[in-house]
């Protein structure tokens, strides 16, 4: 074989496994994923965006309360639920427009939208998986001024409902499990049990058990906003104070799951789990 023709050959096999190489730059990382977390589509499913964070330096920004939205082949609806402007005038989100989904990690996705509504703008989600249907999110829009964060649940559009549509006639067992607050520690309740009573004329009572829990009572609505998320907006009142706060149930059974509360408009943020069973 003379030297030209060698050479050729030796640069037509290297650019050949160059190729095959740079034409899957993802397939070594699905062989290293145990298990990919995050499904391949977005297609059917809803997600349940609860907002724990936010930063922005506009005055209108949701910073509590929970996103839905809804998601069909490159199409998406979004609602917000009990979200609230820092000016604490009650505003509903909502959005509609088209996205684009990447699965980037094992337990990593990103989406990009484009809203038609409420105004032409571009978002971007970035969405850790911890399960194949819980994690955590951070979103970005409105060219970076801003930034919201916290916790989602994923689920079937056409999923079983676990969510009840009313709460009245219920007991709900609160178990803290975290609190977050810029509060003295000996000021707040850090962990204990709150057993919250649901009437059916709008009133509750809650009885708590454990350091800083107190009794009070209080008024309440409730909206069930998916087949497993519901919000609460209640005002607490006791001896000491009279509050608002949002509370976002996420049910993994009809009568249990988790719950995250925005207490006194970001004063004290709860979490924890929830059991729930008739009161009569």
């Amino acid at each position: 074989m003379r030297i030209s023709t060698y050479l050729k050959f030796f640069v037509l096999i290297n650019s050949l496994t160059c190729g095959l190489v740079s034409a899957h730059p993802q397939e070594h990382e699905r062989r290293d994923c145990d298990e990919r977390l995050p499904p391949k589509t977005l297609n059917g499913y809803t997600i349940n965006y609860q907002i724990l964070d936010s930063t922005t330096t506009l005055p209108d920004a949701p910073y509590k309360g929970v996103i839905v939205s809804e998601y069909q082949h490159k199409r998406f609806k979004a609602q917000g639920t009990s979200t609230l402007n820092n000016n604490t005038n009650p505003t509903q989100q909502y959005s509609e427009g088209s996205y684009i989904y990447d699965v980037v990690a094992c337990d990593t996705a990103i989406e990009t939208a484009v809203l038609r509504l409420p105004q032409p703008s571009r978002r971007t989600t970035q969405l850790i998986f911890t399960s194949k249907n819980t994690g955590t999110w951070e979103q970005t829009f409105d060219s970076g001024r801003i930034v919201l964060s916290g916790k989602f649940s994923l689920v079937r559009s056409d999923a079983e409902h676990t969510a009840p549509s009313a709460k009245s006639d219920f007991h709900y067992a609160l178990i803290i499990k975290s609190t977050r607050s810029d509060l003295p520690p000996e000021a707040y309740p850090r962990a204990g049990l709150v057993v919250q009573t649901y009437m059916k004329d709008g009133s509750m009572t809650f009885t708590g058990t454990g350091p800083g829990t107190i009794n009070s009572t209080g008024t309440y609505t409730y909206k069930k906003v998916s087949p497993n998320t519901g919000v609460e907006e209640a005002i607490q009142t006791s001896a000491f104070f009279s509050f608002p706060y949002t509370m976002v149930y996420t049910f993994t059974t009809t009568n249990s799951g988790t719950w995250e509360q925005n207490f006194a408009n970001g004063l004290i943020k709860f979490s924890g789990t929830f059991d729930s069973f008739p009161s009569q």
